[in-house]
């Protein structure tokens, strides 16, 4: 991965919350501290929906997802860049231990600059689990791919 410039970095800055917090809107596409899930046409069919496309809001419900080449935004007509989220697991931004929700998130998008797509390496599930490492989420100190599919199927 290369290094990041001043532009770059001004495009992966996140936006974050005004003072209080934001509701989850299903009809504003606003999914504040919540991870996101969409289908991907054919392959969630032909998986018995196990396999789908994920990615994780700031404190201001701006989704980031990761498509190869670095994490971007959501599309600016709401959703994924598959289609619309279908699911969402809200989290608690109170068990982040290291730093806060944002700034967490702002660092991985960093970090994922430049990174190619490796099928079931590099992923977007990669890019989400990676996020929460960030953080600490929850006090787990190495949260992966797998980890962290296990814990949304527990919580």
């Amino acid at each position: 991965s290369r290094g990041v410039d001043d532009e770059e970095i001004e495009r992966c800055q996140v936006q974050s919350a005004p003072p209080g917090r934001l509701e989850i809107s299903k009809d504003n596409d606003c999914w504040p501290y919540c991870i996101v899930w969409t289908w991907i046409p054919g392959c969630t069919q032909c998986s018995a929906g196990v396999i789908g496309h994920m990615g994780i809001a700031t404190s201001s419900g701006q989704i980031w997802e990761f498509m190869g080449m670095g994490a971007q935004r959501g599309p600016a007509e709401g959703g994924l860049a598959f289609g619309p989220v279908i699911r969402y697991l809200p989290l608690n931004p109170r068990l982040v231990r290291r730093g806060n929700w944002d700034e967490c998130i702002e660092e991985t998008i960093k970090k994922w600059h430049g990174t190619m797509h490796g099928a079931c390496v590099s992923n977007c599930h990669s890019f989400v689990a990676d996020c929460l490492h960030e953080m600490r989420y929850a006090g787990i100190p190495c949260w992966t791919w797998l980890s962290y599919i296990l814990a949304v199927w527990v919580w």
